[in-house]
């Protein structure tokens, strides 16, 4: 059938992206545990939880609280949120070693 003959040819290009690049084509955007990538994003959200903890509170003690969203703060709090976010995306797209594999 239709549905068949497309599953095959699904199946054997699969076949031939493993082949060439060494691993299936679900897998290309799963983030190894160990890789650099993973090591700078771990970095950069260290370095972005220090940096929020020096300067949330600065802003909540000597400035007005409506500039935390306003203004090149305000900018800079939403970036923030939105790094969260791919973080969250990032952390479920990394993969996990198995203590039996």
């Amino acid at each position: 059938t239709l549905s068949e003959r497309h599953g095959s040819r699904r199946h054997s290009l699969s076949m031939m992206v493993k082949a060439v690049l060494g691993k299936s084509p679900e897998s290309r955007y799963v983030l190894h545990p160990n890789s650099q990538t993973r090591h700078l994003w771990d970095i950069s959200t260290i370095f972005v939880t220090v940096l929020m903890c020096y300067i949330v509170p600065a802003v909540l003690v000597y400035m007005d609280p409506a500039s935390l969203v306003k203004g090149k703060f305000g900018i800079f709090l939403a970036l923030t949120d939105a790094f969260w976010l791919l973080d969250i995306v990032a952390n479920f797209r990394t993969g996990f070693f198995h203590a039996e594999h």
